[in-house]
């Protein structure tokens, strides 16, 4: 498996849609089903049987019913390159997906994409209406990954994405003074830390597998993003009556929204 380098990789238009799980994922599976392919037509010739009657699994291609009758991958290398070292055989895939152009008319269409992200995030807020400070006390967010090939892996996207979507949420901004940006460090520009991640933090996974997915894997990296900044504004709501139209949701806006000063207030 070659790593995505522009030097050693075909062309691509972007890096997009949270896809390389689906994407290169399915190409690999294509891969390593032409590998399979070419160890059963060397086994084939090797062992002097028909390709319909053998069967690979685990390394080992075997004559179907006969399980004695069997060639190890060492065994299938060795008849092919007559024992020579340092061989390889090589597997191809490509999977490409396919859209249908929008109706100039209705802007529709009948394929836009191969998949599209489906998520849900539930928060607990705490909101100070003294100072306009708001804790999101707990979070809940949920994603349908059509398979989790790695289940761990999909907690932590989905979390880590809750995490990172709760700093646009509550603290980052890019300020700018006459075209200039005024907050260009860390020291300005407040991304949460440990202190701002809620006690409790938890993740759910459901599964839709999907027909053209690895095994029915879909994206998940940006899911955990998408409910995010409306579960917290709704909570806030929830909590003091009020519903903050920009962000972050800064003690600021709280206090002014609470206040009425920006027209806003208790206005869904």
């Amino acid at each position: 498996i070659v790593r995505p380098d522009t030097d050693v990789t075909p062309y691509d238009t972007l890096t997009a849609g949270s896809r390389s799980t689906f994407h290169m994922g399915r190409a690999v599976q294509f891969a390593t089903d032409d590998l399979k392919r070419q160890f059963i037509e060397i086994a084939s010739d090797a062992m002097e049987v028909s390709e319909e009657q053998l069967e690979y699994r685990e390394g080992v291609v075997r004559v179907t019913g006969m399980p004695d009758r069997r060639m190890t991958q060492e065994e299938v290398f060795a008849h092919k390159f007559k024992g020579a070292k340092g061989t390889t055989l090589v597997g191809q895939g490509v999977f490409q997906t396919s859209v249908a152009p929008t109706d100039k008319e209705t802007g529709q269409s009948e394929n836009m994409t191969a998949y599209w992200f489906g998520g849900a995030s539930a928060a607990e807020v705490e909101v100070d209406c003294e100072t306009g400070t708001v804790k999101v006390l707990n979070f809940a967010g949920g994603a349908d990954v059509g398979k989790a090939i790695h289940p761990a892996h999909c907690d932590q996207q989905i979390l880590g994405a809750a995490i990172t979507t709760l700093g646009l949420t509550l603290f980052e901004t890019m300020r700018f003074e006459e075209g200039q940006l005024t907050n260009q460090s860390f020291l300005e520009y407040i991304l949460p830390a440990f202190g701002d991640v809620p006690r409790g933090l938890t993740s759910h996974i459901l599964e839709t597998p999907h027909r053209d997915g690895p095994y029915g894997a879909k994206g998940v990296g940006e899911t955990g993003t998408m409910a995010t900044i409306p579960a917290i504004t709704a909570a806030i709501f929830d909590a003091v009556g009020i519903w903050i139209h920009e962000i972050p949701i800064t003690p600021e806006s709280v206090l002014r929204a609470l206040r009425g000063d920006n027209g806003n207030g208790g206005t869904p």
